[in-house]
């Protein structure tokens, strides 16, 4: 395995089934036990400085589209993905400077709501997606996921979005099915 250009080190990485991260300030590196494993942690160890830049500067990206995606929970669907630099407002007292953790902290909150509706381990709903939509993501819980019924059965979709000046506005569109009764 020659010299490896650093996006051929996350690569290779990747294809061992490694991972490649931050731990404060040190560059963590866990790979299986292989042959390349030993020339692999010596590219690491000579270009951990600008391995650590680019970490630190991919955590506080706000996530593409296709990650946004893939990281949604089943019956969550993406309406819309505007996402905005960091740092940006939340609501009146949060100012977001880490849009990476911001936006895969709520994903995980969404995720995790969405699976145990009641509780207290993580926000309400109506907040997480209403944090996500000042922050420039509209999504729709689909029919059958935590809070797209009401008690009676019929079918509601619940989609938040922020107007022009800020101000949250939940919407509620009755389904086709429960229109017929």
């Amino acid at each position: 395995m020659g010299v490896l250009t650093i996006g051929e080190v996350f690569e290779q990485v990747a294809l061992m089934g490694g991972s490649l991260g931050l731990n404060g300030e040190r560059v963590e590196l866990v790979l299986p036990d292989v042959p390349e494993a030993d020339a692999l942690t010596e590219s690491v160890r000579l270009n951990r400085d600008v391995i650590a830049a680019m970490l630190k500067d991919q955590e506080s990206r706000a996530p593409s589209v296709e990650e946004v995606k893939a990281i949604l929970p089943a019956g969550v669907r993406l309406v819309s993905y505007q996402p905005k630099e960091a740092p940006f407002a939340v609501n009146v007292a949060n100012i977001v400077t880490n849009a990476g953790r911001f936006y895969r902290a709520h994903f995980a909150d969404l995720a995790r709501r969405l699976e145990k509706p009641e509780g207290y381990h993580c926000p309400p709903l109506s907040d997480i997606l209403g944090k996500l939509g000042a922050a420039g993501l509209e999504l729709k819980i689909e029919r059958g996921c935590y809070g797209s019924e009401d008690q009676t059965g019929n079918g509601y979709s619940r989609s938040f979005r922020n107007d022009a000046s800020g101000r949250r506005e939940a919407g509620t569109e009755r389904s086709a099915e429960s229109e017929r009764g």
